[in-house]
């Protein structure tokens, strides 16, 4: 039986070469769930500025409506792990919990176009812990939820969590505090140097005092403090934003 010769072009292939992956690490935003359509305008320019200064970073900037707690832990936990770079949230707030209402009628949030009356709303908040969901939310809406239910292995090392909110840093006596337990989880996950911003009194967005423009609003000024691991790493009082240089100052 003859023999038939058949030539294979088999590619060349290199060992122990180092493949570059670059991830596209994300910034999230949310915004409004207030009763005021004043609230939600200041939520909605302060956002705005916030995502100006991230714009150098080339990082993809998912923009939400802060439609409910639920809904907040939804987009986080449909990222890809290690992805996210940053989240900042624009609601009203206390040390306890983000506070988001929503119209019945539309099912979205109100922003220009009107107040929401308070016996047309749903509360859905987002709470501290599910001991302060059990003691505080008597007539929950269909859509509150607890921070526990965060899957913060979607967070990258280095993440920050800002909360603009009022006295979302401050003291509280018994109950959780939400910067706090935010800070913990992040470092459970071996997030080893992500952090929680969070305001120490009253936030405003007149970062330029009586003067600001709607345009100008920024919650960025005041005193903040930075939770890491559960504790303070440090407080500030600048205006703007706390750049990464800033915050990579205390780890050495």
């Amino acid at each position: 039986m003859k023999k038939i010769g058949i030539t294979l072009d088999v590619p060349s292939v290199e060992y122990n070469k180092t493949i570059t992956v670059t991830v596209k690490y994300k910034r999230l935003m949310f915004w409004g769930g207030a009763r005021k359509k004043g609230d939600n305008s200041a939520f909605y320019f302060a956002s705005r500025n916030v995502i100006n200064d991230y714009s150098e970073s080339k990082d993809t900037i998912i923009d939400n409506k802060a439609e409910s707690a639920k809904y907040i832990i939804k987009t986080i936990n449909e990222q890809e792990d290690n992805t996210i770079q940053s989240i900042d949230f624009f609601t009203h707030g206390s040390q306890i919990a983000l506070y988001m209402v929503r119209d019945k009628n539309t099912k979205k949030n109100s922003l220009f176009d009107k107040d929401i009356e308070k016996n047309n709303v749903e509360e859905n908040n987002l709470f501290a812990s599910r001991t302060v969901k059990g003691f505080l939310s008597w007539l929950p809406g269909s859509d509150v939820d607890v921070i526990n239910n965060i899957d913060f292995r979607k967070f990258t090392n280095s993440a920050k969590i800002e909360i603009h909110g009022c006295k979302s840093g401050a003291d509280v006596p018994i109950v959780d505090n939400i910067a706090v337990n935010l800070s913990e989880y992040l470092y459970e996950k071996r997030k080893d140097k992500a952090v929680v911003i969070a305001h120490l009194t009253k936030a405003n967005p007149n970062i330029n005092g009586d003067k600001t423009t709607n345009a100008e609003q920024d919650y960025r000024h005041g005193v903040r403090i930075v939770f890491h691991n559960g504790k303070e790493l440090f407080r500030t009082s600048k205006k703007g934003r706390i750049t990464a240089s800033e915050i990579n100052a205390y780890w050495k």
